[in-house]
């Protein structure tokens, strides 16, 4: 079973930290998923919600919201902290694309590996532009809604990899998923007893907000 720390490991510490990517890797996890949005000024940071505080993140420079949130963190930060493990990046609604994949390819440059990462996102449109962009990366669809919806847009990607809401898989839809070759990680799954049954109806994993949990260092 693969074990992929959520926003971190957002049950364990503050999400899309340092500090959280550290509790989840503390925790011997298979990857890391974390989300991306974009500053005013073009830095690429952690973070799930359009604003922090008071501070819509799309309309504040990073010196402004660092002053509010010291631990705020920049992508590069977070895949140093990965430390080379998988890194599953997801893409917020509305994010501005080019900032995200200027830090990428400036990581890359300094020796991040493809394999290292994959690209995610709720939207169709932007993992269309991201593979555009990224034509060899692993990409993720995100599906919080329709299950079925789920297959159609993995389809037309060419991706076989599904982040998908817990709340819709069922032992038919995993075992169907698995016979049609997608990989699927149910997210949020916090009992091990859970995730079990999960990946014995055909998903590969799960995503957990406590990762800590599944004790399985060595053998995850």
């Amino acid at each position: 079973m693969e074990v992929i720390g959520h926003r971190g490991a957002k049950g364990l510490a503050d999400e899309n930290t340092i500090a959280s990517i550290k509790a989840a890797l503390n925790s011997h996890v298979d990857g890391v998923e974390i989300d991306v949005r974009v500053t005013k000024d073009k830095a690429v940071v952690l973070a799930h919600d359009v604003q922090l505080g008071k501070y819509r993140i799309s309309d504040t420079n990073l010196s402004e919201l660092k002053s509010f949130q010291p631990e705020l963190a920049s992508l590069s930060e977070a895949i140093e902290a990965a430390k080379g493990t998988f890194l599953a990046i997801e893409v917020k609604a509305g994010v501005d694309l080019h900032p995200v994949a200027a830090e990428i390819n400036k990581c890359l440059g300094e020796g991040l590996k493809l394999r290292q990462f994959g690209l995610g996102s709720k939207q169709q449109k932007d993992l269309v532009a991201l593979k555009k962009l990224f034509p060899s990366a692993k990409l993720i669809v995100i599906e919080p809604y329709f299950r079925k919806r789920a297959w159609k847009r993995a389809r037309e990607l060419g991706a076989d990899t599904i982040f998908i809401n817990a709340r819709l898989v069922s032992r038919r839809y995993l075992n169907a998923s698995k016979a049609k070759g997608f990989k699927l990680y149910p997210y949020s799954v916090n009992s091990p007893g859970k995730a079990e049954r999960l990946v014995g109806y055909g998903a590969v994993g799960v995503i957990s907000d406590y990762p800590d949990r599944f004790k399985k260092a060595g053998n995850l």
